[in-house]
């Protein structure tokens, strides 16, 4: 996980050993250790915690550490679930890969975006979209 003693760290790592299938920021927000430690650290307002601590496991995610899937809850708005990088958890469930943007250093003359194995060249006045046969 991530080297760190903050209680927030923590907790997760001991939510996503537990954990059975991917998990929401929700889901990890009823986890009474990782709601305290989320408290802790970003405060009592628990709707800007939530927040926090989604884009704490999203960091996590872009950095390698876990993976992330499209999220089945229907009982929260949240988008996405995550689980531990490399375990199989669920059997249909296929994670999503990070892949970064690539950008050029003249920002308005073209941009290149690399996305769901396709490049993509946006030109001022037109795109061109690159797929592999």
């Amino acid at each position: 996980m991530i080297r760190s003693q903050n209680e927030i760290y923590e907790s997760l790592d001991e939510a996503f050993d537990k954990a059975k299938h991917p998990l929401t920021c929700v889901d990890l927000m009823d986890i009474p250790t990782v709601r305290a430690a989320a408290i802790n650290r970003w405060g009592n307002d628990v709707q800007e915690a939530t927040e926090k601590l989604s884009d704490t496991i999203a960091f996590m995610w872009r950095r390698g550490i876990l993976e992330r899937f499209p999220a089945t809850s229907t009982r929260s708005r949240a988008r996405w679930a995550y689980g531990r990088k490399n375990v199989v958890i669920e059997e249909d469930a296929e994670p999503i890969p990070y892949e970064p943007k690539v950008r050029t250093k003249n920002k308005g003359e073209l941009e290149i975006v690399q996305q769901n194995g396709e490049v993509i060249l946006n030109f001022e006045k037109f795109t061109v979209v690159i797929r592999p046969n």
